[in-house]
């Protein structure tokens, strides 16, 4: 299990010299909710459209109140340190 956390740190470094934080943080965000929901499919533990309309509007709001949270506090932070960090 550490070999696979290292790879992640090398493979992280390599990509961040390419793209920006919030591109690889978005591309892991999807490929963990595809590969989350190919495994609930194989269990057959997927929740049903019906169960996901009753929740769908709290969880919208919840989602929108923190991502405005999200995105107040990254323009309230200064971020140049974080570059020399990487470098």
């Amino acid at each position: 299990m550490v070999f696979v956390w290292e790879i992640l740190l090398v493979s992280l470094a390599v990509k961040l010299q390419v793209l920006n934080v919030y591109t690889v943080i978005w591309f892991r965000f999807l490929f963990a909710c595809q590969l989350l929901a190919v495994y609930l499919g194989v269990q057959h533990k997927l929740p049903s459209l019906e169960k996901l309309h009753s929740t769908s509007g709290k969880l919208l709001a919840i989602a929108t109140f923190f991502w405005r949270l999200t995105i107040f506090w990254l323009c309230k932070v200064d971020h140049s340190h974080h570059l020399l960090m990487l470098k």
